[in-house]
C-alpha cells in the first residue's frame, strides 16, 4: 500500500529530529568548527545525501539549534513575569532545571550550545541578534529578584548582579557536568538558591 502524503510528512519530520539530535551531541561535545558533516549523518544513521534535504550546510543546522535553545529561554522569560510567588516561580523553575540535567542529556546539550553560541555572538551577526532574546531572560530574573526582594522574599543586594550570578551557577553546572563525567554529581539547589535568601 503506497504511503500517503501525511506519512511522508511524519517521516520527514522524524528524519529531521534525528538529525538534530545527532548534531546537536557533536555540537555540544566538539564545537561547530571540529565537527563535519559525515559524523552527523552516521550518528543520525541516515545518507549524507539525505541529509542534504534537509541541511544546505552544517551551520544551518547550528543556527537551528540555537533557535531553539532560545525558543526555549523565551518561555523562561514569560514564565518569570507570572504574577504569583518570586520565590515559588524560581524554585519550580530550579525542580525542572534540575530534573531535565539529571534525565535529558538533549536539554543539557542545548545549554552547551547555548554556552557556545554566546560566546561566539560577537563575531556572528546572526548568533548577536538571538543574544538579544538571553539579555531579555536576565532581564526578567533581574525583575523577578526585586520583585521578590520587595516582597522581603529575597535578600537586598543588585537585582540584576544576582541574575548573573545565578545563571553563571546554571551554565557552569552544565559545563562540569560535561567535564567530570563520570564523577559529577549534581549540586543541592539549596547551594544554588541559598544566596538569595536571607539567613
Amino acid at each position: 500500500m503506497p504511503r500517503t502524503k501525511k506519512q511522508f510528512e511524519e517521516m520527514r519530520k522524524l528524519t529531521r529530529k534525528k538529525i538534530q539530535t545527532a548534531a546537536l551531541h557533536l555540537f555540544a561535545r566538539k564545537g561547530l568548527s571540529a565537527t563535519n558533516v559525515q559524523e552527523i549523518a552516521d550518528i543520525a544513521g541516515i545518507s549524507i545525501g539525505l541529509l542534504y534535504k534537509h541541511y544546505r550546510t552544517k551551520e544551518d543546522m547550528f543556527y537551528e539549534l540555537v533557535e531553539i535553545a532560545f525558543n526555549g529561554l523565551k518561555e523562561i522569560s514569560i514564565r518569570l513575569c507570572a504574577d504569583e510567588s518570586p520565590k515559588v516561580i524560581l524554585e519550580r523553575i530550579i525542580d525542572e532545571i534540575y530534573e531535565e540535567l539529571a534525565n535529558n542529556e538533549d536539554f543539557t546539550n542545548l545549554l552547551k550550545l547555548l554556552t557556545q553560541a554566546l560566546l561566539s555572538s560577537r563575531e556572528d551577526e546572526k548568533l548577536a541578534r538571538l543574544l538579544a532574546e538571553d539579555f531579555t531572560m536576565l532581564q526578567a530574573l533581574a525583575n523577578l529578584i526585586r520583585r521578590g526582594q520587595e516582597l522581603g522574599e529575597f535578600r537586598s543586594g543588585d537585582s540584576f548582579e544576582m541574575a548573573i550570578f545565578f545563571l553563571s551557577t546554571i551554565q557552569g553546572i552544565t559545563i562540569m557536568q560535561e567535564a567530570f563525567q563520570p564523577v559529577f554529581k549534581l549540586p543541592a539547589k539549596s547551594f544554588i538558591t541559598n544566596f538569595l535568601y536571607e539567613e
